[in-house]
């Protein structure tokens, strides 16, 4: 089974790195392909909407 990890509309951020490596996580899927687009609002809301998908 592996887990992909989708992020929300901040994107791959570096809490969500820390998730995907506590998880074992295969993949993160973002909206921006991978490129840290550094919000500074994502201090704020980490993680606000994560939905983790199991693909089998």
């Amino acid at each position: 089974m592996n887990l992909v990890l989708v992020s929300d509309i901040f994107g791959k951020t570096a809490a969500l790195k820390v998730l995907a490596e506590k998880l074992n996580a295969q993949s993160i899927v973002d909206p921006y392909g991978g490129v840290d687009m550094a919000f500074k609002q994502s201090l704020m809301f980490p993680l606000s909407v994560l939905i983790i998908c199991m693909v089998l």
